[in-house]
């Protein structure tokens, strides 16, 4: 069997372990990069609200292309959403940060939320973060990560953020699974978990994260925000220089 196809066969093999109704699952190598630097309003393949991510071969994790974004700036978003139905999910996906690579005081690297049309606002917000920390919020030259965090991001009941200490090198995959169960309306039953290469860093359970709401998670967004500005207390808030970022097989299941 060759290397493409054995790396293929794991991943395959790595999503299907995970229990319950398999919703979205991709190589990325049914993607145009045509297609995704200017999308259709209904999107390439499904993806919709697609920023700043094109399908490249640059450094793919299998098969031939994975998903790029350069952040260049403060602010820059590199992301695309799927769209489902469940209060019950478990997500997955692979990160690769490039050589010289300039972590933000936070980086949102995945979302979880309720898109509600009436309003055209989230009725909640979950995300994933990568986080660095610094001596009075000077994040100027090369920045390293520090934590792993999964917090609020709006909604009815802010319940804030859970860290774990964790480090992400620059040039390497990492295997990146993220539960959430809602809670039930009114009840303190929902959870959250985290783990990268099949460690768990995070788990939180009996909580209460979207009070009353019937609402489900109907859009996952992969990819990255660059938020670097430490609420106006950094100084250098721009990466230090073009920071590549790259993401692969990923999937969706609901539970």
């Amino acid at each position: 069997m060759r290397p493409v196809l054995v790396l293929a066969a794991l991943w395959l093999g790595a999503s299907a372990a995970w229990p319950g109704e398999l919703l979205f699952r991709s190589d990325l190598e049914d993607e145009s990069e045509a297609c995704w630097a200017q999308p259709p309003q209904a999107g390439c393949h499904g993806w919709t609200g697609i920023h700043g991510m094109v399908p490249s071969s640059e450094r793919p994790r299998s098969g031939e292309q994975a998903l790029k974004v350069s952040f260049e700036r403060n602010e820059d978003v590199g992301s695309a959403t799927r769209e489902i139905e469940a209060r019950h999910v478990v997500v997955g996906f692979h990160d690769f940060y490039a050589r010289g690579f300039d972590f933000a005081a936070g980086m949102k690297i995945l979302r979880l939320s309720a898109f509600d049309a009436a309003s055209q606002r989230n009725a909640f917000d979950i995300v994933l973060e990568s986080r660095a920390s610094a001596p009075d919020s000077n994040y100027c030259g090369l920045t390293d990560t520090t934590y792993l965090s999964i917090a609020y991001n709006g909604g009815p009941v802010d319940w804030g953020i859970i860290d774990a200490p964790f480090v992400f090198r620059r040039g390497r995959w990492y295997a990146i699974r993220t539960e959430v169960r809602l809670n039930q309306p009114g009840q303190s039953d929902g959870l959250v978990r985290v783990w990268v290469n099949g460690q768990k860093l995070i788990e939180r359970t009996g909580m209460n994260l979207v009070g009353t709401l019937p609402n489900p998670i109907n859009r996952i967004g992969f990819g990255g925000w660059y938020s670097n500005s430490a609420a106006g207390r950094n100084p250098c808030p721009d990466p230090a220089s073009p920071s590549i970022h790259f993401v692969d097989d990923v999937f969706i299941r609901r539970r």
